[in-house]
């Protein structure tokens, strides 16, 4: 790539939900702030501006050696993200044409990711470019120099999300395989989760194995909050990367926990090759000879059935709104809706 890329890591956050200093938590073999790092470096970023403010000696200390640069924000306890962004994007601004924007608690973003967005920003056609897993938003945003210049003349009133709304028409959100980009850690469970994913990593076979009904699961769950469900998606995402089993009884406020949503997509993919449950039931039972398989077989297919129909009344769409066959050639994934369509999707950053 063109020696014009810079990053803007935004560590000055007080860590005050979590109770400790998230840079500087353990991941597997190194810290939140190292892999971050790393990851952009990896991914071919010529400059990274880090903006500190709590610990930030500390931190440079952690991270020295890698040819970073530092922006201190002295006033990193009265504001906001944006004033980080801000400090970090007048740095870069010097040095490069093309800018990452990132909060700095992402650790299990892939440097891949990273290169694709680059690959797909073109300034020509578009200013901005953010990446989206299942249709969901993530971090980190890819800047052109037009486009950062807009967001520092921004007046901030409305953080970095009202200045890119701006900009929505010149937006490119892009679909991505990386989970990373949806799991930030602001509180201990955060963490906790963050660490059992990048464990996972270490099984790069199990993880592709189970990406195609994680991906199924979190737009079963959008599609129950733009319904007004209290849906996340991105608990659905970590029930089938985890391979969460469904609970045993219903949960209190009668919507299907995030690992009935695994369930239920896991059986709309059971074979790798999404299709109605009615055809991999049929799909199920031809490759078996065993009766006593056979009624298993059945019994789950019955449960995600039901399952299916619950979802159905609780978003008002009929089956073939939750799930299109792909016979014309085209993934099942990627048949169901998106829900990002326009600016307003946007308030997922910062």
């Amino acid at each position: 790539m063109p020696a014009n890329t810079a990053a803007v890591l935004c560590l000055a956050g007080r860590s005050s939900r979590m109770g400790r200093f998230k840079p500087l938590l353990p991941i597997g073999d190194s810290s939140a702030a190292e892999r971050m790092v790393d990851c952009f470096l990896a991914a071919g970023v010529d400059h990274l501006v880090l903006v500190t403010g709590r610990e930030a000696e500390a931190l440079q200390r952690a991270l020295s050696g890698r040819g970073l640069r530092f922006v201190h924000n002295p006033d990193y306890a009265d504001t906001d993200m944006f004033a980080s962004v801000r400090l970090g994007l007048l740095r870069a601004v010097a040095c490069a044409q093309r800018f990452f924007v990132s909060p700095g608690d992402i650790p299990l973003l892939e440097p891949a990711t990273l290169r694709a967005m680059l690959g797909a920003l073109s300034p020509s056609e578009t200013e901005v470019c953010m990446p989206t897993f299942a249709g969901q938003p993530g971090h980190p945003v890819l800047l052109s120099r037009a486009a950062a210049h807009h967001v520092l003349n921004d007046n901030g009133g409305q953080g970095l999300r009202g200045a890119l709304c701006g900009l929505a028409d010149r937006t490119l959100w892009l679909e991505t395989d990386d989970f990373g980009t949806l799991f930030d850690m602001d509180r201990p469970d955060d963490y906790a989760l963050i660490r059992q994913l990048a464990a996972l990593r270490a099984q790069p076979d199990v993880l592709q194995s189970r990406l195609p009904a994680a991906k199924l699961a979190a737009r079963l769950a959008a599609m129950l909050a733009q319904a007004g469900h209290a849906a996340d998606p991105r608990a659905a995402v970590a029930a089938c990367l985890l391979d969460e089993c469904p609970p045993e009884s219903p949960r209190p406020d009668g919507l299907p926990a995030p690992s009935e949503l695994c369930f239920l997509a896991r059986h709309y993919g059971l074979d790798g090759c999404p299709a109605p449950l009615d055809l991999q039931l049929q799909r199920a039972l031809a490759a078996t000879a065993d009766p006593d398989a056979a009624a298993r077989l059945c019994a789950r297919f019955a449960h995600a059935k039901a399952l299916e129909r619950h979802i159905e009344a609780l978003t008002g769409h009929a089956r073939d709104g939750l799930f299109m066959d792909n016979s014309d050639g085209h993934s099942g994934a990627d048949s169901l809706p998106l829900p990002l369509k326009n600016s307003k999707h946007i308030e997922g950053f910062f």
